[in-house]
């Protein structure tokens, strides 16, 4: 969960990271906060991803795939910071787009279905994308927005369709709560 609240007039992201263990064989879930670490990257913002993958017998294996391509994904996001933020993104999700892409040709994702979101939050300006069954709800007041609709999928092509194709933006607001989550979870509250 992230919660953004305003101490002092300072906005401040309050990120809970909760995790529950369903004990459903063949579902593995990842997920990754990343700050900047250095001053330059400041400007860049915070990275929120998660990764689902349903597979019987690769648990440990797609664990270790899912770390490599979380760090992947800091390092490539983070090295672009000469880049704007929304550029840098683009840019890491064309060259994640080409990592999976070979990962999978190569056998490294056979039989596995990926779920991912990968979210960039600078201030209050979000970016995001979104492929398969993960979740991103704003909860704002009274309202429950499903942010994860505000992805529309390129349809013209599926089976040559990237991982990641689209990038939806937009502006949180004081007070708003952001969960993101498998869909499981969501059946389930």
């Amino acid at each position: 969960m992230i919660d953004i609240t305003n101490m002092n007039h300072n906005l401040e992201l309050k990120v809970q990271e909760l995790v529950w263990n369903h004990k459903k064989n063949g579902i593995h879930v990842e997920s990754f906060i990343f700050e900047p670490s250095a001053i330059e990257e400041e400007e860049m913002g915070n990275l929120y991803i998660i990764m689902q993958a349903y597979h019987e017998e690769r648990q440990s294996l797609i664990a270790k795939k899912f770390h490599i391509l979380a760090s992947l994904f800091r390092r490539e996001f983070y090295l672009r910071h000469k880049e704007n933020p929304k550029d840098s993104f683009e840019n890491t999700l064309r060259r994640m787009n080409i990592i999976i892409s070979e990962m999978k040709k190569a056998g490294e994702f056979h039989k596995v279905h990926l779920d991912f979101f990968i979210a960039n939050i600078r201030g209050l300006d979000i970016q995001f994308t979104r492929s398969g069954n993960i979740s991103a709800m704003l909860l704002r007041g009274d309202k429950l927005i499903n942010m994860a609709k505000k992805i529309v999928r390129n349809r013209e092509n599926p089976s040559s369709r990237k991982l990641f194709d689209t990038i939806a933006t937009g502006a949180l607001k004081e007070n708003d709560l952001l969960i993101l989550s498998t869909v499981n979870l969501f059946r389930r509250v």
